[in-house]
C-alpha cells in the first residue's frame, strides 16, 4: 500500500481571506501530493503568486514560496493500493503536460456557492474540486457530497482520510 496526501492551507492572500470569510472555516485551499515531503504537490490555483487572476492547473512548490509563508495546514492522508497510486500519479502527468487545456473555474466558485452544478463538461476546476475530483477517480469518498459542492475543510471531516499533522507548513516541511 502507498499513500497519497491532501493538504490544506490557509493563506495569508485577500483572496483567502476572502474564502475563510464566506466559508467560516480555517482553510481556504486544498491540493493533492504523492509524497509525504511534499515535493509532488498539484493543485488549481495562482499561476503566478502575484497576480490571482492568472490561475489554472499547477504544480505548487511550497517551500520557500512567499505565498505559503506563515501558512497553517492540515495534512491528511489515505492509502492506495499501488494501482491506485500509478493511475493518480498517470493522470497527474496527463494534467501537467496538458496544462494549457485546464482553467480555473469561477463557475466552480458558483457551484460551490449555490450546491449546484454549473460545471458539467468543462475542463476547469478550483482547487477543492480539483482534489476530490482526483480521489473520486481512485473510487475514494469524500463527504457523500457531489464534487462540485466541496470546499476545503470538507477533507477534514472525510472519515476516509486520516489526519497526519496540522500546525505550521514550514515546521512540517522542516
Amino acid at each position: 500500500m502507498k499513500k497519497i496526501y491532501i493538504v490544506l492551507t490557509k493563506t495569508n492572500s485577500q483572496f483567502g481571506r476572502l474564502i475563510r470569510c464566506y466559508t467560516k472555516r480555517p482553510y481556504n485551499h486544498a491540493s493533492i501530493s504523492l509524497d509525504s515531503d511534499l515535493e509532488m504537490v498539484f493543485s488549481f490555483g495562482r499561476k503566478n503568486p502575484t497576480n490571482p487572476f492568472k490561475a489554472g492547473f499547477v504544480q505548487e512548490q511550497l517551500r520557500n514560496n512567499p505565498f505559503f509563508k506563515n501558512s497553517v495546514t492540515a495534512i491528511m492522508s489515505v492509502e492506495v493500493t499501488e494501482a491506485q497510486y500509478q493511475s493518480l500519479e498517470n493522470r497527474m502527468q496527463h494534467m501537467f503536460h496538458q496544462k494549457e487545456n485546464y482553467y480555473y473555474s469561477i463557475r466552480s466558485v458558483v457551484s460551490v456557492m449555490f450546491s449546484k452544478n454549473f460545471t458539467e463538461g468543462e475542463n476547469g476546476y478550483i482547487c477543492s474540486t480539483f482534489v476530490a475530483d482526483m480521489l473520486k477517480t481512485l473510487n475514494i469518498e469524500v463527504s457523500g457530497k457531489p464534487v462540485y459542492t466541496i470546499k476545503p475543510y470538507d477533507f477534514i471531516e472525510a472519515p476516509t482520510l486520516t489526519m497526519e499533522f496540522q500546525g505550521s507548513l514550514e515546521e512540517y516541511l522542516a
